[in-house]
């Protein structure tokens, strides 16, 4: 029972009567659904806010990774916009999600990196469900790492701490969690994480 909600109904022997009893019941059960009401609304709004930082933190990581300093229409930003929040949301764990996306990212990265004459298309194009080559066909190295890390707990871990480096920076806006991570990656010898992770920042920082 909510704490004070006893001490409002207290009753005399001579106010016991079944329908004020039932009266009292009521209340009791009505204010109890408000206050639930008002935790779930509040949670739902976290839940969004949430939401909508590790997409509009996603994004800048992708954009950064795959297409820096290209400009987009305000619709091709939107559509990427759009598959993130979609992508994030369609699972209990949005975190979770979050790590993959940002994994899936880089690998597709060092792919185009590592391969001469590839590239990456528009966002639009690039995030197509039906686009085996997009984003959709990073999932096979994804499960990939994953796999090789049941065996290797610490494998390509720069990449998977790259999702909360730049999660983190973001939202604390804190000067020592951006020298901690960059700090970080200088002592794990990964020098492109090291400038994507510095690039990330000045495009999150300026709304690029």
């Amino acid at each position: 029972m909510l704490p004070g909600i006893h001490s409002m109904f207290v009753m005399s022997s001579a106010d016991t009567s079944p329908k004020k009893y039932t009266t009292m019941i009521a209340a009791i059960k009505n204010i109890q659904s408000n206050t639930n009401n008002l935790q779930v609304q509040k949670s739902f709004t976290e839940y969004q806010q949430e939401l909508s930082a590790l997409t509009n933190c996603a994004w800048q990581i992708v954009y950064t990774s795959l297409w820096n300093t290209k400009q987009f229409s305000a619709e091709e930003t939107q559509i990427a916009k759009a598959f993130i929040s979609s992508f994030l949301h369609q699972a209990n764990n949005h975190k979770a999600k979050y790590r993959e996306f940002v994994e899936r990212v880089l690998l597709a990265r060092i792919y185009v990196s590592s391969h001469p004459g590839k590239y990456i298309p528009l966002p639009s194009r690039w995030f197509c469900t039906k686009n085996t080559n997009g984003f959709m066909g990073t999932e096979k190295w994804y499960k990939a790492v994953q796999q090789t890390r049941a065996a290797i707990p610490l494998y390509k871990q720069s990449l998977r701490a790259f999702a909360e480096a730049v999660s983190e920076t973001t939202q604390t806006g804190k000067a020592t969690d951006f020298h901690y991570w960059r700090s970080y990656f200088i002592q794990q010898n990964t020098n492109g994480l090291l400038n994507l992770y510095l690039s990330t920042i000045a495009n999150y920082c300026l709304g690029t």
